[in-house]
């Protein structure tokens, strides 16, 4: 496959679209700009009311400002050393190397719609593209058709970050559509959430998750809690040191809880929270030393408030990290030393600037202070630009 490359500079320079991307308007300029950061916060914002901000994906410096990068360009993410990214122009998938100081549309596709769209159950919804642990595929869906559905089903592509060519990653049979999906460590595994639609009418999709086999796309083990009120398995995550999957366990009284599995066998966990009426959660992020897995929960009583959790598998305590708002995103850095959280207020003529905004706060996840581990992280507010709202984000 042919890909596209071009020099970045110190100036803004404007992409050309691929003849065969369907972009709404070819006028619009594309624009990269060079000097990122390596492992910087890249945050997609988009526009929401009137102001005179460009939507695209952003950098904030060290300086806590928020540095245009790609001009309409959409989901950043980061490749596992950090040097590269991948993001979405319409229907095209490009890396852009910050060491090499070049960017490669290495892939366009018919759809323009990247990933499945968000169900009721889904806190945060997935990430449209991914990385397989060595860097070298980026990973997207691929909605692929079906006679007679009038649901879309996703399937995965897998595009070489250097070269363009791509294949369909993990052939699913029948009318099974990949939702969120890990890696092993290794890449030969893949932990996915699957949907099955119902086979007659008025039964309720069924989903679930396990793990596969990424050469043969076998099912090696299912994922599962054990517990008969378990009616869905979503959102698997492998651990960066390969020894834990996490998964979210749907219960029929309407809580949803994370479970950690040691991959090896043992006990399953359940992940301990602070208030236990937030017995709604989802699995967020590990860090890198797989230690700690950072979890968001909301209330099933009726309440607006979140809250978000590091949970420690070594012994099984929680820190908590943020009690307040409702979120629309949240993150460690990849030092586990700041936490990201985003309001999900979107609402932003008569709030207060810092509603609608990012704050970002530095945490100590590895004290043995005990004080300490009861205070809530303190940081600044990221100012975000007016008219603009944060969408997406990758540290």
């Amino acid at each position: 496959m042919h890909t596209h490359r071009l020099r970045l500079t110190r100036s803004a320079v404007s992409l050309a679209c691929c003849v065969c991307c369907a972009f709404a308007d070819n006028s619009l300029a594309r624009e990269i700009r060079a000097g990122i950061e390596p492992g910087s916060l890249l945050i997609q914002l988009g526009r929401i009311g009137q102001g005179a901000g460009v939507p695209g994906i952003y950098s904030l410096t060290r300086k806590g400002e928020l540095v245009r990068v790609v001009s309409y360009g959409e989901f950043p993410r980061w490749s596992p050393d950090r040097k590269r990214f991948a993001y979405q122009l319409g229907c095209e998938t490009w890396v852009a190397d910050v060491v090499k100081g070049e960017a490669i549309c290495v892939a366009h596709f018919a759809y323009a719609s990247l990933s499945p769209p968000p169900v009721a159950f889904d806190l945060l919804a997935p990430h449209p593209i991914a990385w397989t642990p060595d860097g070298k595929f980026v990973i997207r869906y691929a909605p692929r058709s079906q006679p007679g559905q009038d649901v879309q089903l996703y399937s995965l592509a897998c595009v070489d970050s250097s070269s363009g060519d791509s294949c369909v990653l993990l052939v699913l049979h029948g009318s099974m559509s990949v939702r969120r999906f890990s890696f092993s460590p290794d890449a030969t595994r893949i932990a996915c959430e699957t949907v099955h639609p119902p086979k007659v009418a008025g039964e309720a999709f069924r989903r679930e998750a396990g793990i596969y086999d990424v050469k043969t796309a076998r099912l090696i083990q299912a994922l599962s809690d054990g517990s008969a009120d378990t009616t869905a398995v979503l959102n698997p995550l492998w651990s960066p040191t390969g020894k834990h999957i996490s998964f979210d366990c749907l219960k029929r009284d309407g809580t949803r809880s994370t479970a950690v599995m040691p991959v090896s066998g043992g006990e399953l966990q359940v992940c301990p929270l602070g208030v236990p009426t937030r017995s709604y959660c989802q699995a967020i992020q590990w860090t890198e030393d797989g230690r700690f897995l950072l979890v968001l929960a909301y209330g099933n009583d009726g309440g607006e408030l979140v809250e978000l959790v590091a949970v420690d598998t070594e012994n099984w305590t929680r820190r908590m990290l943020y009690d307040g708002q409702p979120l629309c995103a949240a993150g460690l850095s990849p030092s586990a030393d700041h936490v990201l959280t985003v309001s999900a207020q979107r609402q932003l003529d008569d709030v207060d600037p810092d509603a609608r905004g990012i704050g970002v706060c530095p945490v100590d996840l590895y004290t043995e202070d005990e004080q300490l581990k009861r205070r809530y992280p303190q940081g600044r507010g990221v100012p975000v630009p007016e008219g603009m709202y944060p969408v997406m984000l990758d540290w």
